[in-house]
C-alpha cells in the first residue's frame, strides 16, 4: 500500500490541518464581512470551536 502506516497518518493529518485552516479562514471572513446577520452571528459563535479544532490537529501534527 502506497501510503501505509506512518506515511498515511502524516498525509492525513497534513490534509486535516489544511482543511481546518481553510474552514477557520472562511468562517472568520463571513463573521467579519457576512451580509446575513443570522449566518454572521452563527459564524462568530462557531469560530472558537473551529479554532480549537485547528489547534488540536496542529498539536497532533507535531507529534508525528
Amino acid at each position: 500500500m502506497k501510503n501505509a502506516g506512518d506515511n498515511f497518518d502524516k498525509l492525513y493529518v497534513r490534509n486535516m490541518v489544511g482543511g481546518h485552516k481553510n474552514t477557520v479562514e472562511a468562517f472568520l471572513n463571513y463573521a467579519v464581512n457576512g451580509k446575513d446577520p443570522t449566518v454572521k452571528a452563527w459564524a462568530q459563535h462557531m469560530l472558537p470551536t473551529l479554532k480549537h479544532h485547528l489547534d488540536e490537529i496542529k498539536s497532533i501534527s507535531k507529534q508525528l
